[in-house]
């Protein structure tokens, strides 16, 4: 059976060995994200939620934001109200979330905090924190003490790195490719992991991996005849890659992902199927920009 928006598919092509690229470097110094409550009576602020990449932080909640400082005080810290997330929370739920997809709603949500904590200053135009909004935190801070260091939030802080394909895919790529299509990414390790993405109207519409299992053994035989069974069960156009999840891991990795991309497929080891001629072109000319 075939989910229409399958978020563990998309996670394991495009965020995994992102992840374990951020880890490797950072040995868990990566910012962490928290959620703290009101003052209660004895003047502390509790966890209400936190986060950080590829930690779990579940045993803090509940305890005191002091402790929490105190255990992590070579951490960057961005500490949010809980008043202030609930407020963000209310703004998609009471739009009763315009997007219909988990991916939309990371996003729209991001959004909903960020309208949330900041407004423009009718002046300057700048982004400007509203009262209330907490600040960002570092190191060790003594309770009732303005921290050394402490500085306003910023909203690049509520900001995530996209996908490198995923940001193209949201530029002015979608002026010039269809308006209905689809991108099926196979990589390929034990598991040869594969995701199909639909793109409707300059949005994702759905992320899954595709069943294959109605597809002839000899149609699945070959990249391009697979990539075109596809195509004719989902009547769109469907541009399939195939890559090695070697190189796949390096371009996650890369500053510069798209010269490696180009590069692989003028020597075969990348597969575009079928081969268009404006998709290569479109990807040489992000890689001669460096963009």
């Amino acid at each position: 059976m075939e989910l229409n928006r399958d978020y563990e598919s998309y996670r394991r092509v495009f965020q995994a060995q992102s992840r374990v690229g951020v880890m490797s470097s950072s040995a868990h110094g990566s910012t962490i994200y928290l959620v703290e409550s009101e003052l209660d009576d004895e003047g502390e602020r509790k966890v209400i939620a936190c986060f950080s990449e590829q930690e779990d932080l579940t045993e803090w909640v509940g305890r005191s934001k002091r402790e929490f400082r105190s255990a992590f005080q070579s951490r960057e810290l961005v500490a949010i109200t809980e008043e202030n997330w609930v407020q963000a929370l209310a703004r998609p739920v009471a739009s009763s979330w315009q997007e219909g997809h988990f991916l939309g709603q990371i996003s729209e949500f991001r959004q909903n905090l960020k309208q949330t904590l900041f407004h423009k200053e009718a002046t300057q135009g700048t982004p400007a924190i509203k009262k209330g909004a907490r600040l960002l935190l570092r190191g060790l801070r003594s309770q009732g003490q303005k921290a050394k260091g402490e500085r306003l939030i910023q909203e690049s802080h509520l900001e995530t790195q996209q996908n490198f394909v995923m940001e193209a895919l949201s530029g002015w790529w979608l002026r010039i490719l269809p308006s209905h299509f689809g991108l099926y990414v196979r990589v390929e390790n034990e598991q040869n992991t594969q995701v199909l993405l639909t793109i409707k109207a300059g949005k994702v519409d759905q992320f899954y991996s595709p069943d294959l299992g109605a597809i002839h053994a000899d149609r699945k035989a070959e990249f391009g005849t697979l990539v075109a069974a596809l195509s004719e069960k989902t009547l769109m156009p469907i541009q399939g890659v195939r890559v090695t999840s070697e190189e796949w891991t390096q371009w996650m990795r890369s500053p510069n992902p798209w010269t490696l991309v180009s590069r692989s497929i003028r020597s075969g080891r990348t597969q575009l199927a079928p081969f268009r001629w404006f998709v290569a072109l479109l990807i040489g000319t992000r890689a001669f920009l460096g963009l």
